[in-house]
């Protein structure tokens, strides 16, 4: 947040974004995951190319799996009651 409010937008910014968000998968913290995932879509267009970019993409593509499996399930679950 700190970055944001600094308009702090270099590859230092990508770094920082990157290893929060790595923490976040560690702990579990989806909500924290994603806030970071935003930011690192948007320093990413600005700063093409980085040497993390397709890691991070992989995890957004994960991310919306385990999303879009999720509201299937829950809407099966709430069919079933």
């Amino acid at each position: 947040q700190d970055l944001t409010i600094q308009r702090i937008q270099n590859t230092f910014a990508i770094d920082v974004y990157e290893t929060h968000a790595r923490i976040a998968l560690l702990e579990g913290d989806l909500n924290e995951f994603n806030q970071c995932q935003t930011q690192l879509k948007e320093l990413y267009l600005q700063h093409p190319n980085h040497p993390s970019e397709d890691e991070f993409m992989a995890y957004r593509l994960l991310y919306h799996v385990l999303l879009t499996t999720n509201e299937k399930s829950e809407g099966a679950a709430a069919s079933e009651i």
